[in-house]
């Protein structure tokens, strides 16, 4: 009798804790939130992209995508790099590559993509399947009438650029992928390979229904602003803006909640012969060597592979050496692919517009 006492209370006592740690999350969630939704106003305030450079949108079907571009003005007619940021970002991510790529002639298209776009966040899960967020880079370029274009992604962004490759490759001229390898090597790595099985842990976490947000929220989104503290201040203020909108972080974590249990699940051939570059950090803590070797199965095309000396983030950490491999690969003709380019101490001013 005694011990069953003692498992009760014992188990009343635990479900107790986990109880409080609830409620202290959800209060802690509620009071980080900007329910005065300043970010998705300034959203919809600017204007809809008629050639010009900055901050604008681009209207897709129901659909409004916040965009940075940068050249147009200057060059109306030069080929087109577009990048695709991962998370948790926005595209200022790419904001201290953009003088050098439109110095070379180039135009830059920088979106942020579904569910970082407050105009572009619906609430199902299932919108955020891989087929709509591939969807919505070649609505976005049709919208802009880029028949091809060189295309740049980090982190999410590269899974989504990898797929582009897979299943639209007569869209690209090149394709550079920062971090993350072909989707059928890590689905392959993921399930033959210890190592990376660990490092990808993480994404059960962030699958789970309301605790990923409460945890990212926690302390007045502390872990967020501890990791913006490394860039500049007026993009540090961006990233903020924009998650602590309230369905903002929860848009962003549905990416992860609308994967297949596999990524071998996902559409497209399994073969990629656009001209690709492959950049990866030694130091990164998300993807492994066996991945990165994996996905040579994979490559048909063209294909080159740096390591750099940096952890996940690449831009942030070695911005000089990731603009470098990109100029090699989308315009090699250029002197500025040479190695003495770097990024410019400050941001390029186009896409700054915040308060």
């Amino acid at each position: 009798m005694l011990i069953r006492r003692y498992v009760v209370w014992t188990g009343a006592g635990l479900l107790g804790l986990v109880l409080a740690a609830c409620l202290y999350l959800q209060l802690s969630m509620r009071q980080a939130l900007d329910d005065t939704a300043g970010y998705s106003a300034a959203a919809a305030s600017l204007s809809v992209f008629a050639g010009a450079d900055g901050l604008a949108r681009v209207v897709i079907e129901d659909r409004e995508f916040r965009v940075r571009f940068a050249g147009f003005e200057d060059n109306p007619t030069g080929p087109v790099v577009l990048l695709l940021h991962g998370f948790p970002v926005t595209s200022a991510m790419w904001l201290p590559l953009f003088e050098s790529l439109v110095d070379v002639g180039l135009r830059v298209v920088a979106p942020d993509q579904r569910g970082y776009s407050p105009g572009a966040r619906p609430e199902s899960v299932m919108a955020y399947r891989v087929e709509a967020l591939t969807g919505d880079v070649i609505a976005l370029a049709d919208a802009l009438a880029i028949e091809r274009f060189h295309l740049v992604g980090h982190d999410w962004g590269a899974i989504v650029g990898w797929q582009v490759a897979r299943t639209s490759p007569e869209r690209l001229l090149s394709w550079s992928a920062l971090s993350i390898p072909h989707p059928l090597a890590l689905a392959d790595a993921m399930e033959t390979d210890s190592d990376q099985r660990r490092r990808s842990r993480y994404i059960r976490l962030m699958r789970l229904p309301w605790l990923p947000e409460a945890l990212m929220a926690r302390d007045g989104f502390a872990a967020l602003r501890a990791f913006s503290d490394d860039f500049p201040p007026a993009v540090a203020r961006e990233y903020l803006g924009m998650f602590t909108e309230p369905g903002a972080a929860t848009a962003a974590l549905n990416w992860y909640r609308a994967m297949p249990e596999t990524l071998h699940q996902w559409p497209g051939t399994p073969s990629i012969d656009v001209p690709t570059l492959f950049l990866w950090g030694s130091g990164d803590g998300v993807v492994g060597e066996a991945a990165v070797a994996m996905q040579r199965r994979y490559l048909s095309g063209p294909y080159r592979e740096q390591q750099v000396d940096a952890g996940h983030r690449l831009v942030l950490a070695q911005c000089s050496e990731v603009l470098r491999a990109l100029l090699a690969h989308i315009a090699p003709a250029s002197e500025a692919s040479g190695y003495g380019v770097s990024c410019p101490n400050k941001p390029f001013r186009v896409g700054l517009h915040l308060k």
